[in-house]
């Protein structure tokens, strides 16, 4: 794990716990991420299929900015938020590091938000992200109630979109909380295959991302990036330069394991092309959508 080969994150190592994470069918194309958040916070994944959109974007569509038609995106994203019984505020993301703090009155207006992650400690709001291949990051904090979903491509992880999401989150109920985070599908590290610059993009900012990458055997200058690897490593980072955010000591709250939970998904949205989208392995393609929040009461 990252976080054993980094002095810089060893003193929270003992802190951290590792949870399995799996799925839970809730309607075609829907799943419930389930063994990861504590109780009162649901989330779901998306997959390609379940939805009404045809060719390219076949069948389950999220995204209204990659060509499909309007209507089966405006019909695929009414059926998500029926499963989900959710509100939901959809994201224009730009691969940066803008964080959006969803209030009641967002929900009044309309056009686009331009940001990479959203927060919210509203009941029945849900924090969106869509990802063919980038990787999204669902985080919760316990004692707080607050939910925060973040689109992690390599130049939103290499802008600070992690730290800003994290940041924010901290900010907005300043103190110690139990904090979980589920890494979900995105495109494997024998799949992703990158230039070197993108390599010294992420090594001048921490040598140790260097662990994150695997020379290619087949092409000059060509590496594989493992995206969680490096997404988890800014993670690990930010707590532990962070300290003061992390539940050590017992408290009126009585929470179930350590204050920091990390889960990791291995699928491939690359290498499974009958459940997941990819924009590397298909240009002109649908979105998936990954989606956290605190149920509605």
């Amino acid at each position: 794990m990252p976080s054993a080969l980094d002095p810089d994150t060893e003193p929270i190592d003992a802190l951290i716990e590792r949870v399995t994470p799996w799925f839970e069918p809730v309607a075609e194309g829907v799943d419930r991420i389930s063994g990861v958040f504590p109780a009162g916070i649901v989330a779901f994944q998306t997959h390609a299929r379940g939805g009404v959109s045809g060719g390219a974007y076949a069948s389950f569509n999220l995204a209204a900015h990659v060509g499909d038609q309007p209507e089966a995106v405006r019909e695929n994203r009414a059926r998500l938020k029926n499963c989900c019984a959710t509100n939901l505020i959809w994201l224009d993301q730009t691969h940066g590091a803008g964080v959006l703090e969803i209030h009641p009155s967002l929900s009044s207006q309309t056009g686009s938000f331009s940001a990479d992650a959203a927060l919210t400690g509203e009941f029945g709001q849900a924090c969106a992200v869509m990802t063919a291949d980038c990787l999204p990051i669902l985080i919760s904090q316990s004692r707080f109630r607050t939910v925060l979903a973040i689109h992690a491509g390599w130049r939103g992880i290499a802008a600070g979109v992690i730290e800003a999401g994290l940041g924010a989150a901290a900010r907005r109920r300043p103190g110690p909380d139990q904090w979980t985070i589920w890494l979900g599908p995105c495109i494997g590290p024998h799949a992703y295959e990158v230039g070197k610059e993108v390599r010294q993009v992420f090594v001048d900012q921490n040598a140790g991302a260097d662990r994150a990458f695997r020379e290619s055997t087949k092409r000059k200058d060509k590496f594989y990036a493992d995206l969680r690897t490096l997404a988890e490593q800014r993670i690990l980072r930010w707590f532990a330069s962070h300290p003061e955010v992390l539940l050590t000591a017992k408290s009126e709250t009585s929470l179930a394991g350590r204050p920091l939970r990390i889960a990791r998904n291995t699928e491939c949205t690359y290498q499974d092309s009958g459940r997941y989208y990819s924009f590397r392995r298909q240009s002109i393609t649908g979105r998936m959508a990954s989606l956290i929040a605190l149920q509605p009461i």
